[in-house]
């Protein structure tokens, strides 16, 4: 099996009541992108849309081939590790680290260590895969009606 051609992962918290701001201050880092509900949002293909829940998402460098791995590490190295932290902001909004998997032709594929498995796990943290098939030119980050 070949490897998946690239690969998007960012990390997604959402929730009517999310404060970005406090989320920065938690997480140690701040977001590539984020927004209170209510306010405008832009998407890299100029579609304005109004943010309908709070967001925060810190994005990972694109990586060809696709890799992970190293994608949720970039992601965590800034962020605290404190499982603290990571378990009260789980249960107060949704998290989740979104990633695309695009596909430069069938039967790609990609593995996950356990160590990054482990670090989802301890960070309470779903993953979503989003599999994109040859010549496809969507972006999970850039769905506005996803979220």
């Amino acid at each position: 099996m070949s490897p998946v051609d690239r690969s998007t992962a960012t990390l997604r918290i959402l929730g009517h009541e999310l404060d970005p701001d406090e989320i920065t201050r938690l997480l140690g880092t701040a977001p590539s992108g984020s927004a209170r509900r209510g306010d405008p949002i832009i998407t890299s293909f100029g579609r304005i849309y109004t943010a309908q829940t709070g967001r925060w998402a810190l994005r990972a460098a694109e990586r060809v081939p696709g890799n992970l791995d190293a994608q949720v590490r970039e992601i965590f190295a800034g962020t605290t590790g404190d499982p603290v932290v990571w378990q009260r902001l789980s249960h107060r909004f949704e998290c989740r680290v979104v990633c695309g998997l695009f596909l430069r032709r069938s039967n790609e594929g990609i593995e996950i260590a356990p160590d990054t498995l482990r670090m989802l796990g301890t960070r309470h943290l779903q993953l979503d895969l989003d599999v994109h098939t040859a010549g496809s030119r969507e972006d999970p980050d850039d769905d506005a009606t996803r979220h």
